[in-house]
């Protein structure tokens, strides 16, 4: 009866907490899609990358963990045999699901480093990524794709890369396109030496913060696993136990 009880109510809490995670999720979602649209719009003129989904997304995610977790949380306090059975089953899924992803991501994650870098490379001569190479360099402190011998941008014979490539406070929107020999109306102000510059180039940059954050995601993803299949034992145990009392 001892272990009956705590089984029931550590469902119960658990899947209690979850629960509004899922109606904050929503909420949140919600909000988003009310509140953001302006931002959203702005990042799509300025990097090409249309975000308006996200909100959507997040309101899935959150309705579906609403639904699971109320499946756990009133089977487990009313003791319902087919609200248990059915968390248990849909926890069995999503753990199988999560098995297969994990495999992917933990024998993938060269293969995986090696399309985003690239990508990288290609974005560097792209025009249309302008923007979102820059953005790049700011925010992960690299220059170019291998350094900032990447860039051909010379002035008085010295060689000056954007200034994206040291930090510097500037408006992405404003900067000259990449790798081109070219000095926006002859200032040079702005820019940087390769002195001045981040010696470290983007490309392998993001493909080691890719590569990490694959092997990281994975090892999450093991955790949680683990407790989706003690959710279901859980969960078995106590539609079993209903089953033998009634």
């Amino acid at each position: 009866m001892c272990l009956r009880f705590l089984v029931k109510y550590i469902l119960f809490f658990v899947n209690f907490i979850f629960t509004l995670l899922g109606l904050a999720l929503i909420g949140l979602g919600v909000a988003a899609l009310y509140q953001f649209q302006e931002v959203f719009d702005t990042v799509l003129t300025q990097t090409n990358i249309d975000i308006h989904f996200l909100p959507y997304v997040v309101i899935g995610v959150g309705a579906f963990i609403f639904l699971v977790s109320f499946c756990g949380c009133c089977g487990a306090i009313v003791e319902s045999k087919c609200l248990l059975i059915t968390y248990a089953v849909i926890n069995g899924i999503i753990a199988a699901a999560k098995i297969y992803l994990v495999v992917e991501l933990l024998t993938q994650y060269s293969y995986i480093r090696l399309t985003v870098e690239n990508y990288v490379d290609q974005a560097f001569d792209d025009p249309a990524l302008n923007h979102t190479f820059h953005a790049m360099e700011y925010l992960l402190q690299c220059c170019g794709t291998t350094g900032p011998e990447s860039y051909n941008i010379t002035f008085q014979n010295v060689s000056y890369v954007p200034p994206t490539c040291c930090g510097r406070d500037i408006n992405i929107g404003d900067l000259i396109n990449i790798g081109e020999n070219e000095i926006p109306e002859g200032d040079i102000s702005d820019l940087c030496t390769l002195e001045e510059s981040f010696q470290v180039g983007c490309t392998a940059t993001l493909g080691q913060l890719v590569e990490t954050w694959t092997r990281n995601l994975g090892y999450i993803l093991i955790v949680v696993i683990v407790v989706e299949v003690v959710a279901l034992v859980f969960a078995s145990y106590l539609a079993s136990t209903i089953k033998m009392k009634y």
